[in-house]
């Protein structure tokens, strides 16, 4: 459990003041990190020679890569850290303003721009570990570091109109900060609102993992001081959360910066109801998508005419027998229009408002009436879905639908949660032991070759890794094909196989093998 905390703003505004009084006070729970120059893919340059490839001699994608390897590179070294509490001088907030700026008064489109940062985002893998931006806010530009390294006038009029641009541009990004802290407060309440926002994050990140904390005895106000979230790192069974009560005192005194020291007096839940309230407080923190989703109807499905009327006349009948409907989305090959006849299964979440076995019951009967192909069901409560706790392919399915990949064909008074790409990847990894270890059995020499089983585990293995990877794949074709190219091993047509042609099984368990070989050994 970590507060990854950025700070940023324009030069002249004390982030490096701010830091170091930080690390003074409180060294024991902070790690520090500053600029690029020591990472990895930063020119190994400076003063004059510095700016000059900053602002005239670098090509627009040289300037990118280089920003973003070396914020990559320090974003590694930012995840070894053991330390609870990570403050960053200037994070990407501050960098992509920076370098549209600079890459803007040089002339260079703004389309151009995005571009090519996007292109070097993906190509170093790059992605955003911070959980708090917090923006010192000035709107006046600095002229001190243009004095500090003797500019000339010319570099000095390149540095003022920089800095100007970095400003619009920081101004564009300012809802994107969770924090924006005036600039004119001065710098010993500026770092009184840094430590109150880091206790409020680490706070919700407690949260967050449903940890909870037994504050019957002994509740202490200390102010907004954060030495008393240093937190051991042998938590075991001993250290598991917050609870309502804590959130209730936190909630009512925070207008007054009070926080509470518990002194550590932690211990696990195990009060039969608890489970319910850790449901109920995930749905609670976990942010809301803020957009509305759009419906598809069944006849805008370009799947064959065959399954169309198989959707068509199960999903009129389920929303005609079964009350308190959340959520219909089909998903799968059939919900991303990738089917392949007599291999493709209908793939249907569907969220009610309450998980009754009775619903269940009617669905199942539903289900055996359309014995022609089968119909997979995954059943959810509202609270299930609003609190995200979900199995890893549903969790997918909401991502593809958050994003307008897939639309459901129902939805109504369900609350539909943010998902980011980290948490996709969390989830995604989590179940590829069990995935490997099943591929592993099913291609011992001693089973029987069961390929539509080894076919669908290895491709979840597969789509798995690619998504640790920022590879989003919609097809069967796509994942086998990408996977292949990515670990430079022969292709196989898994078209032929999904059609059911006659092939070399040979091939398919070679391929499958070597899957194996790679990811673990």
């Amino acid at each position: 459990m970590k507060v990854i905390c950025s700070l940023n703003g324009i030069d002249g505004t004390g982030k490096t003041t701010q830091i170091e009084m930080l690390n003074q006070k409180y060294n024991n729970i902070i790690d520090s990190f500053s600029g690029l120059e020591k990472y990895k893919g930063f020119p190994k340059l400076s003063g004059q020679k510095l700016h000059n490839w900053w602002f005239n001699e670098s090509s627009i994608q040289e300037f990118c890569d280089a920003i973003y390897e070396s914020l990559n590179n320090r974003n590694k070294e930012i995840e070894k850290s053991k330390k609870n509490i990570i403050i960053i001088d200037k994070g990407i907030l501050n960098f992509d303003a920076r370098v549209k700026a600079s890459l803007e008064i040089r002339g260079f489109d703004e389309k151009e721009i995005e571009k090519n940062i996007e292109k070097s985002k993906i190509k170093y893998k790059f992605k955003d570990i911070e959980n708090l931006k917090i923006l010192i806010y000035k709107e006046t530009k600095s002229l001190e570091k243009i004095r500090d390294n003797n500019y000339e006038r010319n570099q000095m009029d390149i540095y003022q109109r920089y800095q100007k641009a970095q400003i619009n541009n920081i101004e564009s990004a300012k809802e994107q900060f969770d924090v924006i802290i005036d600039y004119n407060k001065g710098i010993d309440k500026i770092n009184n609102e840094i430590q109150k926002s880091i206790i409020k994050q680490y706070l919700n990140e407690m949260s967050k993992e449903n940890y909870y904390i037994n504050i019957s005895k002994s509740l202490k106000y200390i102010s907004n001081s954060m030495k008393y979230i240093d937190v051991k790192q042998n938590y075991t069974d001993e250290f598991v959360g917050i609870t309502e009560s804590i959130k209730l005192i936190y909630n009512k005194h925070w207008k007054n910066s009070q926080i509470y020291n518990v002194n550590m007096n932690i211990h696990t839940k195990r009060n039969k109801d608890e489970y319910k309230q850790i449901l109920l407080d995930k749905a609670t923190h976990l942010k809301r998508l803020n957009k509305k989703i759009k419906t598809k109807k069944i006849e805008e499905y370009k799947v064959p005419e065959f399954y169309k009327n198989i959707l068509s006349c199960f999903i009129k009948e389920l929303r005609s027998k079964v009350e308190n409907l959340n959520l219909i989305l089909i998903h799968g090959s059939v919900g991303r229009e990738c089917i392949h006849n007599n291999w493709s299964d209908i793939d249907i979440i569907i969220c009610i408002n309450e998980y009754k076995f009775d619903t269940l019951d009617i669905i199942s009967d539903l289900i055996k009436k359309y014995n022609k192909i089968k119909i997979g069901t995954t059943i959810y409560s509202k609270l299930e879905i609003e609190s995200l706790n979900v199995d890893a392919k549903t969790l997918y399915a909401l991502y593809l639908m958050q994003n307008d990949y897939i639309l459901p064909v129902f939805i109504k008074d369900i609350d539909i949660i943010e998902i980011s790409k980290e948490d996709l990847i969390s989830k995604n990894l989590a179940v590829l032991p069990e995935s490997i270890h099943k591929l592993k059995r099913l291609l011992y020499k001693n089973s029987e070759i069961d390929r539509q089983s080894i076919i669908k585990t290895l491709n979840l293995i597969m789509k798995a890794i690619l998504i640790n990877n920022n590879i989003f794949l919609r097809s069967y074709e796509e994942i086998f094909s990408t996977f292949a190219e990515l670990y430079k091993i022969e292709k196989i047509d898994i078209a032929k196989y999904l059609n059911k042609e006659k092939m070399n099984e040979e091939e398919l368990l070679s391929f499958a093998k070597k899957v194996i070989e790679i990811i673990i050994n």
